[in-house]
């Protein structure tokens, strides 16, 4: 497979645990950037997790649709959202390594919950944010809030996920970054 810079750096930086920000154009491929280190945890076996979260159901489903497009045994990548039917949700729980959910279902189905996504938690190695940019004022401030008590939730299961921002044409994505970097700093992490 060949890759763009971006695409090659931002695999690396993931595999190395580091938080990334993706920001390129559109139809630049960032979505490769998180799935291809996803899709070569489930070959290896390493039995990682990922939370992906969209701002809308319909980007979700695309992206569920990308995934599975990969056709790689043991992907189990669902989405997981106000019309996911409650025998799903429970499979989800207990058997998904991705979930693709939206800021609201964290907030009022997982995180509360916890306990029953306990497995999820602790295998947790990739929390990608889709649309970043969409992410201001008010909503961006709650959605800021939620991301903490994930990142609380993870310590108490021992796992520290590494963050992908996607952000289309981000004017500063340094700054992005190193704002991301302070937040990982104030919580104790380098």
């Amino acid at each position: 497979m060949n890759l763009w810079k971006h695409q090659a750096r931002s695999i690396d930086l993931l595999r190395a645990g580091r938080h990334v920000v993706v920001a390129t154009g559109t139809s630049s491929g960032k979505s490769l950037c998180y799935q291809a280190p996803i899709v070569e945890s489930v070959v290896t076996e390493t039995r990682d997790t990922a939370l992906m979260l969209f701002p809308t159901k319909a980007l979700a489903h695309d992206q569920l649709r990308s995934l599975r497009s990969w056709l790689v045994s043991g992907l189990r990548a669902v989405t997981y959202d106000g019309d996911t039917a409650p025998e799903d949700r429970t499979w989800a729980r207990t058997n998904a390594n991705v979930v693709l959910t939206n800021p609201d279902m964290l907030h009022v189905g997982m995180l509360p919950f916890h306990e029953k996504w306990a497995t999820f938690f602790t295998r947790l190695r990739w929390v990608v944010i889709d649309e970043l940019h969409v992410l201001r004022g008010i909503f961006g401030s709650h959605v800021a809030h939620l991301l903490r008590r994930l990142r609380r939730v993870c310590a108490h299961y021992g796992s520290e996920p590494s963050f992908l921002l996607r952000v289309r044409h981000d004017r500063q994505p340094r700054r992005t970054r190193e704002r991301t970097q302070r937040s990982r700093r104030h919580h104790g992490h380098d």
